[in-house]
């Protein structure tokens, strides 16, 4: 996994930040403090980044500037064979991820659904380090021209860290320009992939995105066929500019992720697949299944089955965290939530704590923006675990396991990395073998117990 650290300035109410995503990452702090803005901001640079891999061999589109692509291009026609170290790589990947960052806040009102004018100040920079390279285990790219067979074959040979271009039939026949080319392309790819596997966000409008995905794509429909049938030009213009489908790009990724449920394969994803524990853990807090049946989502508790958009809206909360976890997360991706304990009793926001403290420790980053004092505290105990003896002493393995807590739950205090926001700005909280200190959740507690102390003596 790569570690990324955010610099962002003039974004919302927060002035300046500096985020680290180092593998858990928690934002808290109260309302109207910036929490969102830093969360989706953040997600605006990695699916860019994202977006960027996926259209690498376009026309037009930015790619690594690789210095000796000429070289690899004649040692391919000499050999056969060619090899590029992708450690070498790294400067030239963090240009492109510049280049990305400055792209994305020079657009950051549409990231928000919201005036450019209110962002023109702002500014963000992102530095990629520690990158690991395990995440390219497998990858392989075919070079061809048009629809022509494949004429050089590309793949990432991890005992040397590097990728390896090897010529096919056909190679002679092509320009050097075009094998340069295609050295371009699968070298951007693969870094791109080491720096950012993947991303997934989960909104706080997220249960909106469940309930309204489909009337949204209704009415498009019917925008768009009153559009084709209308020849006015005028008539035409009028019909965009009587709706508005503007969201928050973190909204759309909710419902697009939602459209795509019921095509979605069910095979276990590499998480679940080596810690079934995971799967358990979050249909017990759901409280039983989801199923994708046609376009209909339904949610079935082994006694009744509900459409989604009938059940609780903890269970529409849920949906979308449920479906890409089970089907789809893996080690390497960064997992964006706001607000996860929307709309969940305390019971269940602790075990989300774990649930996540579970995705974590397979290799996922984990980035979460918070109100809630039982995740934070339930985070802090897990943070504590790591350190306890094992076996403990009889009466905290007692605890453990009346609480259903496994080792597999504790979380390096290397690996967290904790924030507050406030007016006067953003703040790190320090985390050590004893867990996240104090935040303040814990001074709002503190004055509630002692109202409650002095009101229940009082005469």
């Amino acid at each position: 996994m790569a570690d990324l650290l955010f610099r962002l300035e003039s974004i919302g109410p927060v002035s300046s930040a500096e985020i680290r995503l180092a593998g858990m990452t928690v934002i808290t702090g109260g309302n109207n403090t910036g929490k969102t803005y830093l969360a989706h901001s953040i997600f605006g640079v990695l699916n860019r980044a994202c977006h960027r891999r996926r259209v690498a061999q376009f026309p037009g589109q930015d790619r690594i500037d690789v210095e000796n692509a000429e070289q690899i291009s004649q040692q391919l026609d000499s050999e056969g064979v060619a090899r590029l170290e992708l450690a070498s790589l790294e400067p030239a990947l963090q240009e492109l991820m510049s280049r990305i960052s400055t792209g994305v806040s020079g657009r950051i009102g549409s990231l928000f659904a919201a005036d450019s004018a209110l962002f023109s100040q702002a500014e963000i920079h992102a530095q990629v380090f520690n990158l690991d390279y395990s995440v390219l285990q497998g990858y392989t790219r075919a070079a061809r021209v048009g629809r022509s067979d494949a004429f050089l074959d590309v793949r990432f040979d991890a005992d040397t860290q590097s990728l390896i271009f090897e010529a096919l039939d056909g190679y002679a026949d092509v320009a050097p320009e075009r094998v340069q080319f295609w050295v371009r392309v699968a070298v951007t790819e693969a870094m791109l992939r080491a720096a950012v596997p993947g991303v997934f966000i989960s909104s706080a409008e997220r249960t909106g995105a469940v309930i309204f995905q489909r009337e949204l794509d209704s009415t498009a429909a019917n925008l768009l066929d009153a559009f084709v049938q209308s020849e006015n030009p005028v008539e035409r213009e009028a019909m965009v500019r009587s709706r508005d489908f503007a969201h928050p790009v973190a909204v759309d990724a909710n419902i697009d992720f939602i459209r795509r449920i019921a095509g979605m394969r069910r095979e276990p994803s590499p998480i679940v697949k080596a810690n079934p524990a995971i799967q358990t853990l979050i249909e017990g807090m759901a409280g039983g299944r989801y199923k994708a049946t046609g376009q209909q989502l339904t949610f079935d508790t082994g006694q009744v089955s509900l459409p989604l958009i009938a059940s609780s809206s903890a269970i529409r909360s849920l949906v979308d965290l449920n479906f890409y976890i089970l089907y789809r997360a893996k080690p390497g991706d960064f997992l964006i939530i706001d607000e996860p304990e929307l709309n969940l009793h305390p019971a269940n926001q602790r075990k989300l704590a774990r649930l996540l403290a579970l995705v974590h420790n397979q290799g996922v980053k984990v980035l979460i923006t918070t109100h809630s004092d039982y995740i934070v505290r339930e985070l802090s105990a897990l943070v504590s675990l790591s350190s306890v003896a094992v076996p403990a002493p009889e009466d905290v393995e007692e605890v453990l396991r009346e609480q259903g807590i496994t080792r597999s739950m504790a979380l390096d205090p290397q690996k967290v990395k904790v924030y507050s926001t406030s007016a006067t700005g953003v703040h790190d909280v320090p985390v050590s073998d004893e867990g996240i200190e104090a935040t303040s959740f814990d001074d709002v507690i503190d004055d509630q117990n002692r109202l409650v102390d002095m009101v229940g003596w009082a005469e």
